[in-house]
């Protein structure tokens, strides 16, 4: 199965967690923020059986911007799938940390 992420760069994938409706990933990725070059994130939540047999949950996009200005830099998204946008398919946390503070 291919995957067309355009025009999105994949940035990696978690790990993968077996029959749980509820995961809580451990993987994090580290994405540089700089506030007047934003970036629109692009997630999936997959339900991966094989590498040839997955199923899309749904997915969601947000600007970074929103993460990081939002309280406690976190957010609650609603995953959908583009065959019926209205159809909430679950939801995803998605939370930001502050690794590095530069003053440039």
């Amino acid at each position: 199965m291919t995957i067309d992420y355009s025009p999105f760069k994949p940035v990696g994938e978690t790990e993968v967690i077996d029959n749980n409706l509820n995961p809580h990933w451990i993987k994090h990725f580290d994405i540089n923020y700089v506030f007047h070059k934003d970036k629109e994130l692009f997630f999936q939540v997959w339900n991966f059986n094989s590498h040839n047999d997955k199923d899309l949950i749904g997915e969601t996009k947000i600007l970074l911007s929103n993460i990081m200005v939002s309280s406690g830099m976190q957010v609650l998204r609603e995953l959908s799938r583009k065959e019926n946008p209205g159809e909430c398919r679950g939801k995803l946390k998605i939370w930001a940390d502050t690794i590095k503070k530069t003053d440039d």
